[in-house]
């Protein structure tokens, strides 16, 4: 299971080279809100030019490999090049 991060600090942006934690419910709020507003493509394709990258801690992604084999969502796992839900990916009810 993820570790739980104290809320009662504000984050701000990290001026130096030391890594910051990010709950993993922010980030998907910030990737609904980027789909929502419209940005979502945009956003990729900047990050993939700027080269950006997350790294999360083992805990954090299998908490995620487990939320997707528990609710049958596998199978998003492992198309990594064909995405087999093109376009809205919140209303995407693709299944094997």
């Amino acid at each position: 299971m993820a570790k739980k991060v104290s809320t009662s600090k504000k984050t701000t942006p990290s001026k130096g080279k030391k890594p910051i934690k990010v709950p993993v419910h922010s980030v998907v709020h910030f990737v609904k809100m980027l789909h929502d507003e419209g940005h979502a493509d945009e956003f990729v394709k900047a990050a993939k030019k700027s080269k950006a990258f997350m790294t999360m801690h083992p805990d954090a992604v299998h908490f995620v490999r487990g939320y997707l084999t528990s609710n049958q969502l596998h199978h998003a796992m492992v198309a990594k090049v064909v995405d087999p839900c093109p376009g809205d990916p919140f209303e995407c009810h693709f299944r094997d």
